[in-house]
């Protein structure tokens, strides 16, 4: 049989995806690599696929300790996660990278699933304003966690809310961050997430949207629809949105184009600019698609508005 030898490492973790023909030596497989590997203290496989909302995916320990606790860098920032709890992907640190460096300074970024901040602390770190939300109320922990850490408290404000929900209340200019616990307060503190009650006075200026959820992120992308009121943004003004997708053989860009323009409503006013960011498997591809809302489907009159809201609550009420 052939010999597993590729594995992610994730700090002090090695995850492996072993071949069923493996399966019976899984054990001796884990001691071997944590012999040849002194710095790996926890061997683990991945059982099933990533098949719910928070993009975490079931794992067994097959050697070492049973701690899925760990603490990982890139570019610079350290980031402590539950790898058991949470999504991480090392394979995606040069895109991390390449993103925020598009960013200037003293911009505002939304980042609307943002996990434990790959992507929200270099940009804050950057000098922007950053507003990131995370619907895994583990994730939004270590988030918190990982603002604190690497001391970008000032820019950095974290959300546990529904992305399209998120979306629609920065649009509206009503997100109020809270301030973040203590650093080792409660394990799981209370979302520093709060939603101003009145009506807004002015807009959230943001420039940039992270869309970081590849499997349906484009379809969360209907949240733009009549999203932004017309008292608030103008037309010129709106955001670039960076949204994350998975798509299957060569000519890819006219298929998520048009899973895009569905999800938005109505045609580009320009087309979108795509960026390669993996080969995912020999026939899945992994895109980044950047492009701004169209100004007649994004702007919308107060009333419409209204109603945009009222129908999104209710279809999260029923979920």
């Amino acid at each position: 049989m052939e010999v597993p030898s590729a594995f992610e490492t994730i700090g002090h973790i090695a995850h492996l995806n072993l071949r069923e023909d493996a399966l019976p030596w899984k054990h001796i497989i884990g001691q071997v690599l944590l012999e040849k590997n002194v710095k790996l203290r926890t061997i683990v496989n991945k059982l099933g696929s990533i098949d719910n909302e928070y993009r975490v995916f079931d794992m067994e320990v097959i050697a070492g300790e049973e701690d899925t606790v760990t603490e990982v860098q890139q570019q610079g920032h350290r980031f402590q996660l539950d790898f058991r709890k949470v999504y991480w992907n090392s394979r995606l640190e040069r895109e991390h990278t390449r993103l925020v460096t598009t960013f200037a300074p003293g911009q505002v970024i939304l980042d609307v699933m943002a996990g434990i901040g790959p992507f929200a602390v270099p940009a804050a770190a950057r000098d922007c304003t950053v507003y990131a939300n995370d619907l895994n109320p583990d994730s939004h922990t270590f988030l918190c966690k990982n603002i604190q850490r690497n001391r970008v408290t000032e820019r950095a404000f974290a959300f546990n809310m529904d992305g399209a929900a998120f979306i629609r209340e920065a649009a509206a200019g009503r997100l109020a961050p809270a301030a973040l616990p203590p650093l080792g307060a409660a394990k799981r503190p209370v979302p520093s997430t709060a939603v101003q009650e009145s009506e807004p006075t002015q807009r959230l200026p943001f420039h940039h949207v992270i869309m970081n959820l590849p499997a349906s992120a484009v379809e969360f992308c209907s949240a733009f629809r009549s999203a932004f009121p017309e008292e608030l943004w103008e037309a010129g003004s709106l955001p670039k949105v960076h949204v994350y997708a998975f798509a299957k053989g060569v000519d890819c860009e006219p298929e998520l184009t048009a899973r895009l323009e569905a999800a938005l409503g109505g045609p580009l006013d320009c087309p979108a600019a795509f960026h390669k960011v993996r080969d995912v498997a020999p026939n899945k591809h992994m895109f980044c698609i950047s492009f701004t809302p169209p100004t007649v489907l994004a702007l919308g009159a107060a009333e419409g508005h209204a109603r945009d809201e009222a129908a999104s609550a209710k279809r999260l009420k029923a979920s």
